[in-house]
């Protein structure tokens, strides 16, 4: 009996002299049982974030729009000045054009319809607010050319087009807005300008309408606008148009300030100036 009860004694010594260790660690890394808290995101789905002028988003920004302009000679420092960049965040647009895309892909379309473009709108602010934080939508265009405006939307392929046409109609111009697009299936059409005859309607089976006619530097401004306009449109799975075509993202945001006129033998001349003094350095985030 003494012997057995010697062995259980021995016995639950080394039960406890090999728990020891694990208890001494416990005790000296109490972080073991320490979990790191979820942080909560309460970012907001639209906002404006600045570009610094040596970040590559900006240098993207403004090549692009060197490569956009119509004539690609002319001096751009005399009408407009350019100031502050900022990229459009718009989780629930970008989305919208994710998808948009993917279905296009998924239906077999050709890759260079699901190519990304660059087209341009040149408004006032309180109007590039509404659009970047809502999208854009029909009946926000008075050119018909093209197509009828309440059933699609009108933006620019050429930024000093855009400029020059909305100044020429006494918008108070104080910002681009960059739009990417798929321009996906274009038709070829001639532009109406007979202001009496009625718009077309959308096409079926395609997403957008182009001017046949190359825009010319020897053209009037409203010529110019009429061949570089592109009216996008799309139809829902009810064979509607929609009045926000998924194709059309709102990206960034330039703002400019016309600094005077020019005009030679009757054409207003394009300028663009790209100012870099007078921005921030260092990366922020401005919520909208």
């Amino acid at each position: 009996m003494e012997m057995k009860e010697t062995a259980k004694q021995n016995t639950l010594w080394q039960m406890s002299s090999t728990s020891e260790p694990m208890l001494n660690t416990r005790e000296v890394n109490p972080l073991k049982k320490f979990t790191i808290p979820k942080i909560r995101r309460t970012a907001e789905k639209v906002y404006l974030s600045p570009c610094y002028t040596n970040s590559r988003e900006y240098s993207f920004i403004h090549d692009t729009l060197n490569q956009c302009r119509l004539d690609v000679s002319c001096d751009l420092q005399s009408l407009w000045q350019f100031g502050d960049t900022k990229l459009v965040h718009n989780e629930e647009l970008e989305k919208k054009f994710t998808t948009k895309r993917s279905e296009m892909r998924e239906s077999g379309r050709h890759c260079r319809e699901l190519e990304e473009h660059f087209c341009f709108l040149a408004l006032p602010q309180s109007d590039v607010a509404q659009i970047y934080q809502n999208g854009i939508s029909t009946r926000a265009s008075t050119l018909k050319i093209l197509g009828n405006p309440l059933l699609g939307i009108y933006m620019f392929r050429h930024v000093d087009i855009a400029l020059n046409y909305s100044h020429s109609r006494s918008i108070p111009v104080e910002s681009i807005l960059i739009f990417k697009v798929l321009f996906g299936k274009v038709k070829k059409i001639q532009p109406s300008v007979d202001k009496n005859k009625v718009s077309l309607d959308p096409s079926p089976n395609f997403d957008c309408h182009m001017s046949r006619n190359a825009p010319s530097l020897k053209d009037t401004i409203e010529l110019q606008a009429y061949s570089s306009a592109v009216y996008f449109y799309e139809y829902s799975v009810l064979s509607k148009p929609v009045d926000k075509p998924r194709q059309c993202l709102p990206y960034a945001v330039v703002t400019v300030k016309f600094l005077g006129s020019k005009v030679d033998n009757g054409y207003l001349m394009t300028s663009l100036r790209f100012l870099s003094t007078g921005f921030p350095k260092r990366a922020g985030k401005i919520h909208i």
